[in-house]
């Protein structure tokens, strides 16, 4: 009868402890979720931010190039009107 008595308290408190660590455990996993959440909020206004950066990229690259042809067509131009000729 002693040693079943001994057998139980032994198998209630590691129940107990056993409870405890699932809870904790518990509260660690939802802290974790919740750290999840806020990176994968951080990495969708990150490619939301991606996308606007690539999106300038593009009409900076158009505007860069549109200079660059019209740069070289006044060239152009000035190389027709002026002829290749060099004053000596």
């Amino acid at each position: 009868m002693m040693k079943e008595k001994f057998l139980i308290d032994q198998l209630t408190s590691t129940n107990a402890n056993l409870v405890d660590q699932i809870g904790r455990m518990q509260t660690h996993i939802e802290g974790l979720w919740e750290e999840v959440g806020f990176k994968n909020e951080k990495i969708n206004d990150l490619h939301f931010e991606k996308a606007e950066l690539q999106e300038k990229f593009k009409d900076l690259y158009k505007k860069l190039y549109e200079m660059e042809v019209r740069k070289s067509s006044a060239e152009k131009s000035m190389t027709e009107f002026f002829g290749d000729r060099t004053d000596n």
